[in-house]
């Protein structure tokens, strides 16, 4: 999506957003490094294409995977930069009009991370 499909979706009053949260991880020797993201790319789009309104934003790639480190190829955030990346994401987009940002994890090891998240802000992200 460029910006001015951005723009002309807030002009037709789109006020929603919805980003996945991912990961970049082994998950075999057969698979990307970025399956979840993509994975996150496809949910994300499949739940976006059933809510009107809904202007889908990139996934976000990285994510707390602390526990993948030994593995060659894998990228890891702590959760306390994870958090801020979401965060300062969801207010970059809420400065451009959006008022409700949706975030769809599709990592196991963001959950927590994003439900502290959601806790510390008092429901804000």
């Amino acid at each position: 999506m460029t910006w001015p499909q951005v723009e002309e979706r807030m002009a037709a009053g789109a006020r929603t957003v919805l980003f996945a949260a991912g990961s970049t991880e082994q998950h075999g020797p057969h698979l990307p490094l970025v399956t979840d993201t993509m994975l996150g790319d496809a949910l994300a789009a499949r739940v976006a294409a059933r809510l009107p309104g809904v202007v889908l934003a990139p996934t976000v790639p990285f994510g707390v995977s602390t526990h993948h480190m030994a593995f060659p190829g894998t990228v890891t955030l702590d959760e306390a930069t994870f958090k801020a990346v979401i965060l300062r994401y969801s207010e970059s987009l809420a400065a451009h009009g959006f008022e409700t940002v949706l975030v769809l994890p599709s990592h196991g090891g963001n959950f927590a991370p994003l439900a502290g998240l959601l806790a510390e802000t008092g429901g804000r992200v």
